[in-house]
C-alpha cells in the first residue's frame, strides 16, 4: 500500500515494474538502489531497442534510396552507352561508305588518267604514222624524180641519137611531145602531193580536235570527279565534327549526371547522419528521463521508508504504551 500510494502505480512502466517489485508474495523486501536499477535497466533496455530500430529503419530506407538510384544510374549509363555505340556504328557505317565512295572517284579518275595516256599515246602514234607517212612520201618523190631525171636523160639521149639519124621535123615533134609528156607528169604528180598533204593534214586536224575534244571531257569528268570527292570529304568531316560533338555533349551530360548522383548521394549521407544525430538525440532524451525517474523513485522510496518507520515506531510505541497498561493492571 506504502509503495502504491507513494509511487502512483499505472503511471508509467518504472512504476509498474515498482508495483511488481512491491507486490512480490515471498515476504522479501526490495531496497531502493534494487528498484532504481531495474528501472534503469528497464529504461536502457527500451532506449537501445528503440534506438537500433530507429537506426535500422533510417539504414534500410537510405540503403534502398542508395541501391534505387544507383540501379538507375546504371539504367541509364547502359541505355548511353546503347545509343552512343549505335551512333558510332553509324558514323562507322557512313565513313566506310565515304570511303567506298572515295575508292570509286579514285578509280574513275585512274581511268580517266589511263584513258588520256592512252588518247596521247595514239596521238603521238598517228603523228609518229604521219612523219613516217611524209618521210615515205619525200622518198618516193625522190625515187620518182630520179627515175624521172633518168628517163628524161635517157629520152634526152633517145632524142639527141634519132635526131642525128632522122629528120629536124620529126625530132622536134618528139621533142615537143616529150617536154608535154614531162609536164603533164610534173602536173598530176603535183596534184597528187597536194591532194595527199590536204588529205593528211585534215585528217590530223580531225584526230587533234577528236584528241582536244576528249581531252576536254576527260578534265571535266576529271573536275566533277575532285569536285565530288571534296564534297564528300567536307561532308564526311561535317558529319564526323557533328558525331564528336554529340559524343562530348553525352559525355559532359553523363559526367553531369555522375556529379549530381553523387552530390544526391552525398545528401543521402548527411540525412543519415541527421537520423542518427537525432537517434543519440533521443537516447540522451532517454537517459536524461531515466535519471529523473531514478531522482523520482529515490526521493519515493525515502518517503515510504520514513513513512515505514514512523509506522513502525508508532506500532512500537503503542505495543510499549500497551505492556505498560498491562503491566499497571496486573
Amino acid at each position: 500500500k506504502t509503495a502504491r500510494r507513494h509511487t502512483g502505480v499505472g503511471r508509467s512502466p518504472v512504476n509498474s515494474l515498482c508495483a511488481r517489485m512491491f507486490s512480490w508474495g515471498d515476504g522479501s523486501s526490495p531496497t531502493s538502489q534494487q528498484l532504481v536499477q531495474a528501472a534503469l535497466d528497464e529504461e536502457r533496455a527500451a532506449a537501445r531497442v528503440a534506438m537500433k530500430q530507429v537506426v535500422a529503419a533510417a539504414v534500410a530506407k537510405t540503403e534502398e534510396r542508395l541501391r534505387a538510384e544507383r540501379r538507375d544510374e546504371l539504367l541509364r549509363a547502359r541505355q548511353e552507352e546503347a545509343e552512343l555505340m549505335a551512333s558510332l556504328r553509324t558514323a562507322r557505317e557512313e565513313a566506310e561508305r565515304a570511303e567506298a565512295n572515295s575508292d570509286i572517284l579514285r578509280g574513275e579518275l585512274r581511268q580517266s588518267a589511263a584513258r588520256e595516256e592512252e588518247l596521247a599515246s595514239l596521238l603521238e602514234a598517228e603523228r609518229s604514222a604521219g612523219r613516217t607517212l611524209a618521210e615515205a612520201l619525200g622518198a618516193a618523190e625522190a625515187d620518182a624524180a630520179a627515175e624521172a631525171t633518168s628517163a628524161a636523160a635517157a629520152a634526152r639521149e633517145a632524142v639527141l641519137a634519132e635526131m642525128r639519124e632522122s629528120e629536124p621535123v620529126e625530132v622536134a615533134l618528139r621533142a615537143a611531145r616529150l617536154e608535154h609528156e614531162q609536164e603533164r607528169r610534173a602536173a598530176v604528180e603535183e596534184a597528187w602531193e597536194r591532194a595527199v598533204e590536204a588529205t593528211l593534214q585534215e585528217s590530223a586536224a580531225q584526230q587533234l580536235a577528236a584528241l582536244e575534244r576528249m581531252r576536254g571531257e576527260l578534265m571535266a569528268a576529271k573536275a566533277a570527279a575532285a569536285l565530288q570527292l571534296s564534297e564528300a570529304d567536307a561532308r564526311h568531316q561535317a558529319e564526323m565534327g557533328a558525331e564528336r560533338a554529340r559524343a562530348e555533349a553525352a559525355m559532359a551530360a553523363k559526367l553531369k549526371a555522375q556529379r549530381e548522383s553523387l552530390v544526391g548521394m552525398a545528401a543521402a549521407q548527411l540525412d543519415t547522419d541527421a537520423l542518427v544525430s537525432d537517434a543519440v538525440r533521443l537516447v540522451s532524451d532517454e537517459h536524461s528521463r531515466a535519471a529523473r525517474q531514478q531522482r523520482e523513485i529515490s526521493r519515493a522510496a525515502r518517503r515510504a521508508a520514513a513513512a515505514d518507520r514512523a509506522i513502525l515506531v508508532r506500532e512500537i510505541r503503542a505495543l510499549e504504551t500497551a505492556a505498560a497498561m498491562g503491566e499497571g493492571h496486573a
